[in-house]
């Protein structure tokens, strides 16, 4: 799993985790939150 984690943030994708039923967010650059990058990824401003 550790290697899938590596290729996902070499491909600029966020790792997701869960702890205590809160998600955590790993970014590329190796700073984590618990701000959704996929919302704002998928949002749409119309």
């Amino acid at each position: 799993m550790a290697e899938a984690q590596k290729k996902s943030l070499a491909n600029g994708i966020p790792n997701v985790y869960s702890k205590n039923g809160v998600l955590y967010f790993q970014l590329p650059d190796g700073t984590i939150t618990m701000d959704d990058p996929f919302k704002k990824a998928n949002s749409k401003s119309d």
